[in-house]
């Protein structure tokens, strides 16, 4: 069961290092898509400066919506630990993350976990999301605009910048 989830991204039991890019907290009140959006500029500018992708569970405490980013420092997953959330807060179900925007032709050792060993050339495209991706509803950093997904064939832009 660990190596599914896993290969889904979605939670890491230890098994992929996630290591800690920031944490960003709403304004009380702040409508979650906008909040959320900025969080996406944020993962954008690391995935576009590292290559790797970047990720976090969305979490709440009633008032606040808030996001700690880590990184696998791997080009094609990103182990979110929905029990690494801002303090006070707890993980509400969803899910945001940003893709790579390059074909890559050397995977690293972390890329190797995120694919089982698998070390074809994989692509990946940071305006949609994969079909692992759709495993937990959640929200993709575009090159210019926040997508949302609650299952296969659902995306839909919620936001551009």
């Amino acid at each position: 069961m660990k190596t599914i989830i896993l290969l889904l991204c979605i939670i890491a039991f230890g098994v992929a290092h996630a290591d800690p890019v920031t944490v960003m907290v709403s304004q009380p009140g702040q409508d979650k898509v906008v909040f959320l959006t900025q969080v996406a500029q944020t993962l954008r500018t690391f995935t576009n400066h590292s290559g790797f992708e970047a990720c976090g569970g969305v979490a709440t405490d009633g008032q606040r919506y808030g996001v700690a980013i880590s990184t696998s420092n791997s080009h094609v997953g990103c182990a979110i630990d929905t029990h690494n959330v801002p303090d006070g807060m707890h993980y509400v179900g969803e899910t945001i993350h940003s893709h790579s925007r390059q074909k890559l032709a050397h995977l690293s050792e972390q890329d190797l976990l995120f694919t089982g060993g698998n070390s074809q050339i994989i692509r990946t495209d940071a305006d949609y999301f994969s079909a692992n991706d759709y495993a937990i509803p959640g929200y993709l950093a575009g090159r210019s605009a926040l997508f949302y997904q609650h299952g296969e064939g659902t995306q839909q832009r919620v936001s551009s910048w």
